[in-house]
């Protein structure tokens, strides 16, 4: 879903999981570990993804770290995007 950017079906998942937990910016099960959802959307540059992320999540969310303790952030400057 993330790598497609289609963002309706990624919100569908979100929502369905949302009952299962608070956050929709969860540490995802799989991938490279403690990569959230922020994380692996700023990996695939999934431009619709980050954007609804961003206006959804809490700000202090925007410091979430990885295994190697790369932030969203940090992944968007290692990938150049710039957006």
């Amino acid at each position: 879903i993330i790598k497609e950017d289609d963002l309706e079906s990624f919100k569908l998942n979100i929502n369905n999981n949302k009952k299962i937990n608070s956050s929709i910016n969860r540490i995802l099960t799989y991938g490279y570990p403690g990569n959230t959802l922020l994380h692996e959307s700023v990996y695939q540059n999934s431009n619709k993804c980050i954007d609804y992320l961003l206006e959804n999540i809490k700000t202090e969310e925007l410091n979430e770290t990885n295994k190697d303790t790369n932030t969203p952030f940090q992944i968007a400057c290692l990938k150049n995007n710039i957006k």
